[in-house]
């Protein structure tokens, strides 16, 4: 019989349709890194979100086959150690596909129209101390023919892509950073940079994408 162990359950506001074979469901609202360990001794399938799971965690669970992660990425598991040992790990796809992309959206437009700080201003009385039946205190900037940057291009990036031609914005999609070859539709990860106004990052987290945007990246942006 499969013992199944859900260490996060609080994350997940879902109702989950537990597996027809026959099996044993353990969850917890969540669990803290020092109590991974017990909770997960005798399990053979862990379903677990962002606590980390490497060798000292997994290794005493002799039986484990399948570690199900209820998110999006991976990094928080160690997928080179489940791979000798030949334990399946897995996520969610398409997670967040249209969530993700609306938030982004969401989000560029507060900036671009200077939401946040109009609010303020609002809020100190300026709106009605202003003499003309306007409140020009901040710059406004449309997002129709800006250019948005992508950087990762799976499910959440093709959504992202999506809105913003939508809405009238030029969208490149980046190449990897160290790519001999730029490969159809694709730009330059460093003209990416150059040309956007708006990059938006939805790459996982690897080896090649860690600290991916630095200092020098960061400088050939747009101010």
């Amino acid at each position: 019989m499969e013992r199944i162990v859900f260490l996060e359950r609080k994350t997940i506001q879902a109702k989950f349709r537990q597996p027809k074979f026959d099996h044993e469901w353990i969850e917890y609202s969540e669990t803290l890194a020092p109590q991974v360990a017990e909770r997960v001794r005798d399990a053979t399938i862990i379903i677990s979100n962002k606590l980390s799971l490497g060798e000292n965690e997994l290794a005493p669970v002799a039986a484990l086959r399948l570690i199900a992660i209820a998110a999006t990425g991976s990094d928080c598991v160690d997928l080179e150690y489940c791979r000798r040992r030949g334990i399946a790990v897995c996520n969610v796809r398409g997670y967040a596909a249209n969530s993700v992309p609306e938030h982004v959206l969401m989000m560029m437009l507060a900036l671009r129209r200077n939401v946040f700080a109009y609010r303020h201003d609002v809020e100190c009385g300026l709106w009605n101390q202003s003499k003309q039946f306007c409140l020009l205190t901040r710059e406004l900037h449309d997002i129709r023919n800006s250019t948005m940057g992508i950087i990762g291009y799976g499910a959440i990036g093709r959504g992202m892509a999506r809105l913003a031609e939508a809405v009238g914005m030029r969208v490149l999609i980046s190449e990897r950073k160290q790519a001999a070859q730029i490969r159809e539709g694709r730009t330059r990860f460093p003209d990416t940079l150059s040309e956007s106004d708006v990059v938006s990052l939805h790459c996982p987290l690897t080896d090649e994408t860690r600290d991916l945007i630095g200092r020098s990246e960061l400088e050939m942006m747009k101010t």
